[in-house]
């Protein structure tokens, strides 16, 4: 048995980094499309 398993919290707590980890992954994939337009760039393509 490992320790996550004997442990709801600590299960808890690692969903949550795993998550934002991953939204901030995402985040940055998308943004890095528009990182440097202009918004009228952005707004109009």
């Amino acid at each position: 048995m490992n320790s996550c398993s004997r442990n709801p919290d600590h299960r808890s707590e690692l969903s949550r980094a795993q998550s934002y980890l991953l939204g901030q992954l995402a985040g940055d994939a998308l943004g890095s499309l528009i990182e440097c337009q202009s918004p009228e760039d952005i707004c109009c393509s």
